[in-house]
């Protein structure tokens, strides 16, 4: 079973514990000033994706004291946000994510 998470997208504020559903949302992202704001169940922080006005797409990733931030495509963001909602490891998300191949930032 998928943990759930709560996004906000385009001002709206939904909770989903699809899969499927969210990596529609993620798909999404692909104009300028777009945003996803995330608080996924299990993850002490939030992860957050915004389109910039060059269509980079950044991705925050702060859980505990720990603020990352990333370059991703929308493939990428798909794949973190899968993770999020599946991996039940009891380890950091950035741990977690260690497979992916992601341009941190910090």
């Amino acid at each position: 079973m998928a943990k759930a998470i709560t996004y906000h997208l385009n001002g709206v504020e939904r909770t989903s514990s699809s899969v499927d559903e969210m990596r529609s949302v993620v798909s999404q992202l692909t104009r300028p000033k777009a945003s996803l704001i995330t608080n996924p169940d299990g993850l002490k922080g939030y992860l957050d994706v915004h389109v910039l006005d060059d269509g980079t797409i950044e991705m925050e990733l702060w859980e505990g004291s720990d603020d990352d931030w990333a370059v991703v495509d929308v493939e990428v963001a798909t794949r973190v946000i899968e993770t999020v909602m599946t991996d039940a490891r009891d380890l950091p998300l950035r741990q977690k994510l260690e497979s992916v191949t992601i341009q941190w930032l910090t």
